[in-house]
């Protein structure tokens, strides 16, 4: 009996410590959303579901405005906190069979299975409402460029991104031109 409590002890040791590294290999430290590696396998898990079951599938890739401003300006730390707020806002407000991730420094990919391009939009100017009232001391305001792109047959990771990603760098040129 002592040994079999002693066991399960271990046991259940184990798992709290395989729980742990799973999390830090998946999770992004500052965010505590995906990171890349882990959003992009959940991408090609989409990628095989969506060509399997012929299903809309849609990913939306955008950045924070205007990023090296911030941290140059207010300071890495607030650069820090603009990045924390925008992953909680985005990550308590989309679907539980959506998925996000920080790409890298102030990017971040949103994967939207069962979502058309139109559906996107909408989604957008919802996340687009909800930033601009995110409040951060300093009178700090941000603004997010967001890019979308839709599954294509034969499209792969790549390919899919790409699309989102020139998506995304033409509303931060419009963005721009209107700016002037």
């Amino acid at each position: 009996v002592y040994y079999n409590i002693k066991m399960r002890e271990e046991i259940e040791k184990r798992k709290k410590i395989e729980l742990q590294l799973s999390e830090l290999a998946n999770r992004d430290f500052l965010t505590k959303i995906f990171n890349r590696r882990k959003i992009e396998e959940i991408l090609e898990i989409e990628l095989d579901r969506v060509e399997r079951y012929e299903n809309n599938l849609s990913v939306i890739f955008f950045d924070i405005n205007d990023f090296k401003y911030i941290n140059d300006t207010f300071g890495h730390i607030m650069g820090d906190e603009v990045l924390i707020k925008i992953a909680d806002l985005l990550s308590h407000n989309i679907r539980i069979t959506d998925s996000i991730g920080r790409w890298g420094g102030d990017e971040f990919l949103i994967i939207l299975p069962q979502t058309t391009l139109s559906q996107c939009e909408n989604i957008i100017l919802d996340f687009e409402e909800q930033i601009n009232l995110i409040e951060f001391n300093d009178g700090l305001k941000i603004s997010c460029s967001f890019g979308v792109a839709d599954y294509k047959e034969g499209d792969d990771l790549d390919s899919l991104l790409k699309r989102a990603d020139e998506s995304m760098y033409c509303k931060k040129i419009n963005r721009k031109k209107i700016k002037k």
